[in-house]
C-alpha cells in the first residue's frame, strides 16, 4: 500500500482527487494522511527509503483565494517535452509536449527522492471539477458555460485527454519507484442514449402543420417521398393509428440497428413539462407512451429520465421530474430491471 501525504489545507478536495486517481483511474490502496509541508508526497507504507514529491500550487492559491480570478492558470501555459526529460519506460501519448497547468515542467532527482514540478493533482482536479466554470462568467443563450471561454479552447488543449496524460504521467513515475505496482485493466465500455423529446409527431394531429411540413418537404427539401409519409401520418392519426410515425419508427430503428450489434440503449423521457416553447405535453401516463416504453423494455433496452429544459437550476422541479417518472415507470412495467 502506498501512503500519500497532502498539505493540511483543503483536505476535501485532495481527498476527491486522490480517490478518482489512485482508486477510478489506477485502482490502488492509498493511505491519505496530512502534514505540514506545501507539497504532495507519496511513499510506501511503513518505509520512506523512495519518496515522489509533487509541487501543490494549485491547492496552496485556492486556500487562500478560493474562486479568485488570479488562482486561474496563466496564459499561454508552459509545455513540457517529456522526450527531454528522459522518461523511461517512455509516456505513451500522442503528443509528448504536455501543457504545465500549475507548476513548471521538470523533475529533480536525488537519491532517494524524485519530486515532479508538475502540480498533476492540482491541474487534475481543476480540469475534472470545472473548477473555472465558477469563475469565469461567460454563458451561452442557454446559460451554458460555452466551450470557447475554457482553459482548454484558449491554450489549444481542448481535443486532448489531458488528465488521463497527467494520469500517464505519475503512473510512470510511480512504477520506476515501486516495480511491482499493478494498475487495473481498463475496459471499454459502450454507453448508447436517445433523448426521446418527442416521442410521437404531434404536426399529425394538426391540417395546418401537416400542409406547412408537407409544403417544406417538397418546396425546401424537394423530398417527395418525405412529404408522403407525412401526409399518411395525418390520415393515420385520424383513426388513433401511428403506423406513419416517423417518430416512432425512428425509435424502432435504433432499437433494430442495436439489436444486431449487441447494443443496449437508454431512451430517456421527459416526465415533466417545464417549458412550453420547447417541449411538448406529453404525459408518461399517457396510454401510447406508456405503450411505447413497455415495447423499449420488452426489446431488451433502458429507458431513464431526461429532465426538462428549466430543470438545470430549478431543484424543485427537477425533483418532481424524478418523481413522476420513477412513478410511471413502476405502475408501468413488473420487470424494472431496466430502469
Amino acid at each position: 500500500m502506498l501512503t500519500i501525504k497532502v498539505p493540511d489545507y483543503c483536505y476535501s478536495e485532495f481527498s476527491y482527487i486522490v480517490h478518482v486517481i489512485f482508486h477510478e483511474f489506477l485502482g490502488l490502496k492509498v493511505s491519505l494522511k496530512t502534514h505540514s509541508a506545501d507539497f504532495v508526497k507519496v511513499f510506501r507504507t511503513n518505509s520512506e527509503s523512495k519518496v515522489l514529491t509533487f509541487d501543490c500550487s494549485f491547492f496552496k492559491t485556492i486556500s487562500n483565494s478560493w474562486l479568485d480570478k488570479k488562482s486561474l492558470p496563466n496564459l499561454p501555459l508552459e509545455l513540457w517535452d517529456l522526450d527531454k526529460e528522459g522518461f523511461q519506460p517512455k509516456v505513451k501519448l500522442e503528443n509528448n509536449l504536455v501543457p504545465i497547468l500549475f507548476g513548471k515542467p521538470g523533475l529533480i532527482i536525488d537519491a532517494h527522492t524524485v519530486h515532479c514540478n508538475v502540480d498533476i493533482f492540482g491541474s487534475a482536479f481543476f480540469m475534472l471539477s470545472r473548477y473555472e466554470e465558477a469563475i469565469v462568467t461567460e454563458r451561452d443563450m442557454h446559460d451554458r458555460f460555452p466551450a470557447y471561454a475554457s482553459l482548454a479552447y484558449k491554450a489549444g488543449f481542448i481535443n486532448r485527454p489531458i488528465v488521463n496524460e497527467y494520469v500517464e504521467i505519475l503512473w510512470v513515475l510511480l512504477k520506476n519507484n515501486w516495480t511491482d505496482l499493478v494498475r487495473k485493466p481498463r475496459k471499454f465500455r459502450k454507453f448508447i442514449s436517445c433523448d426521446v423529446d418527442h416521442p410521437f409527431d404531434i404536426a399529425g394531429f394538426s391540417l395546418r402543420k401537416t400542409i406547412l411540413r408537407v409544403g417544406a418537404r417538397l418546396f425546401r427539401d424537394k423530398n417527395p417521398s418525405l412529404a408522403l409519409k407525412d401526409a399518411m401520418n395525418y390520415f393515420f392519426k385520424k383513426f388513433n393509428s401511428d403506423r406513419s410515425d416517423m417518430f416512432t419508427k425512428n425509435i424502432d430503428w435504433i432499437i433494430n440497428v442495436n439489436n444486431v450489434v449487441g447494443n443496449k440503449v437508454t431512451f430517456n423521457f421527459i416526465p415533466l413539462q417545464t417549458d412550453p416553447e420547447t417541449e411538448e405535453p406529453n404525459s408518461l401516463t399517457d396510454k401510447k407512451i406508456k405503450n411505447l416504453i413497455s415495447h423499449i423494455l420488452n426489446a431488451g433496452h433502458e429507458v431513464g429520465f431526461h429532465p426538462g429544459y428549466k430543470t438545470y437550476n430549478n431543484g424543485a422541479l427537477f425533483d418532481r421530474s424524478a418523481v413522476l417518472f420513477r412513478e410511471a415507470i413502476t405502475g408501468n412495467h413488473t420487470d424494472c430491471s431496466g430502469f
